[in-house]
């Protein structure tokens, strides 16, 4: 697995090279793939937001990314969900994260409860 994949560590092309989407900045580890989506799910909170309906565009988010790198839909819910509770348990008791970290409390609070 690459271990940190979101928004900031995929690229669109590589220079010199046909346009794909390339993971960059790996955290190499050793597991299912459905636990890579809790950072695709919790960055770009604004973007959610925005649309007035953001449970539904976290959803929306989860179903595309489900369908296009063909994961296990129940699996991957039962473990974004695992760890969505996991992390609100730890920020809203957390007093040493900045504004970034404190930031996932929003999608996290929502997808706890799927």
């Amino acid at each position: 697995m690459h271990g940190d994949l979101h928004y900031e560590n995929v690229l669109h092309a590589l220079p010199g090279q046909p346009p794909r989407w390339v993971a960059i900045d790996p955290l190499p580890v050793a597991g299912y793939p459905e636990w890579e989506l809790a950072p695709v799910i919790r960055n770009r909170w604004d973007d959610a937001a925005a649309t007035g309906d953001p449970e539904r565009a976290l959803r929306r988010r989860f179903d595309i990314v489900c369908e296009r790198a063909a994961l296990d839909r129940h699996l991957a819910q039962a473990v974004l969900q695992a760890v969505a509770v996991d992390n609100v348990l730890w920020l809203s008791r957390a007093t040493d994260v900045g504004p970034l970290v404190r930031s996932f409390l929003h999608p996290y609070s929502i997808v706890a409860r799927w």
